[in-house]
């Protein structure tokens, strides 16, 4: 997939696990929902939600975030 995207033009250049601890020390309120879960409680996810402390697990986030 990395490679599919770097011929789009659009490489991948930086991910994160924890857009809470990346956000929050430069003055940021953040709220992140993990797709997994906010899919699972619209009905819309048919895997199980494996827990975000559990590493190693792909994840994607919609991060909300508003400058204290």
């Amino acid at each position: 997939m990395l490679e599919f995207v770097e011929t789009l033009g659009a490489p991948w250049r930086f991910g994160t696990d924890e857009p809470e601890a990346l956000l929050e020390p430069p003055g940021w309120t953040v709220t992140a929902h993990d797709l997994g879960t906010f899919a699972a409680e619209a009905g819309r996810w048919s895997w199980p939600v494996v827990p975000r402390s559990v590493p190693g697990v792909p994840r994607s986030f919609l991060v909300e975030a508003t400058r204290r």
